[in-house]
């Protein structure tokens, strides 16, 4: 079985979770699409989430939930 890959991403001053190269949704801030992507990745299982920071490399890849960096993602915002 294949496993589904969400990745949270960096886009456009936003943050996006993207899967297999498309958007999914996108997010005021970071922590709201890695919440999302937790979300999504516990509905699709085996699958999961690949954060990454603000110049698009990778911080944090598993199936747990992963360490967000709250000072570097700006205020809270809601979802677009």
């Amino acid at each position: 079985m294949v496993q589904t890959e969400f990745h949270v991403v960096p886009r456009s001053g936003h943050w996006a979770i993207v899967q297999d190269g498309d958007v999914l949704e996108a997010f005021h801030s970071k922590h709201l699409a890695v919440e999302a992507a937790m979300d999504r990745a516990a509905e699709s299982q085996p699958s999961k989430v690949i954060v990454h920071d603000a110049d698009a490399g990778v911080v944090k890849r598993g199936r747990g939930r992963p360490a967000t960096d709250d000072a570097a993602d700006g205020a809270p915002g809601a979802r677009t």
